[in-house]
């Protein structure tokens, strides 16, 4: 089945086995809880840019996650529009715009998940969740979106309960969109540097 997958899937389907593996060890509490929240953040990584040109880190984030809020989006096209302006009318790429830092040297984004990691490291861990049960969390709400820091600051932190979850975007006025750039269909060929907004 795993070789009939995109390959995507294959990495997100190993990283779960793997966390699925760690979970159930005999590792003592805070190894197997470090491993986990590793292994989960990976295959979340991947679930949320649907590739695997993503590295594990904010940035690649930033630039390959398909789920953008809809202020991220608005201060997304504000940093083309300057950087455009700054080299004198010539567009930046996809990921010249993602890497704009403001005058004190913070990213614009960051990224967030709705529904915390807590809870399937929690159902793993604590509440003896299946596979199955794992996989079907991970790839229902397990994504992360690209969020601004205003954004951030306004989130309830963390709960691990699925209900208030489910409303944490909508407590913070927070509205989900699909990054343009991510709608191509040689989105999942094109690398890096080639990658133009």
């Amino acid at each position: 089945m795993i070789d009939e997958m995109p390959e995507w899937e294959a990495q997100v389907h190993e990283y779960l086995r793997l966390a699925y593996e760690i979970g159930n060890s005999s590792l003592i509490h805070k190894y197997r809880r470090s491993i986990l929240d590793y292994c989960l953040r990976g295959a979340s990584d991947i679930i949320s840019c649907q590739n695997t040109n993503i590295n594990n880190n904010t940035q690649s984030m930033i630039q390959w996650c398909l789920r953008w809020t809809h202020d991220s989006m608005d201060k997304y096209w504000l940093a083309k529009d300057l950087l455009t302006v700054a080299r004198d009318g010539k567009p930046p790429t996809h990921r010249q715009i993602c890497d704009v830092r403001s005058d004190n040297g913070k990213r614009f984004w960051t990224v967030e998940h709705e529904h915390p990691l807590l809870i399937p490291k929690t159902g793993i861990m604590e509440e003896q969740w299946s596979f199955d049960q794992l996989l079907d969390w991970m790839y229902t709400y397990g994504y992360a979106t690209i969020v601004t820091q205003q954004e951030n600051k306004r989130l309830l932190k963390t709960t691990q309960s699925m209900e208030v979850a489910g409303q944490r975007y909508s407590d913070a006025d927070m509205h989900v969109v699909f990054h343009p750039q991510h709608q191509r269909s040689d989105y999942d060929t094109k690398s890096d540097d080639d990658i133009a907004a």
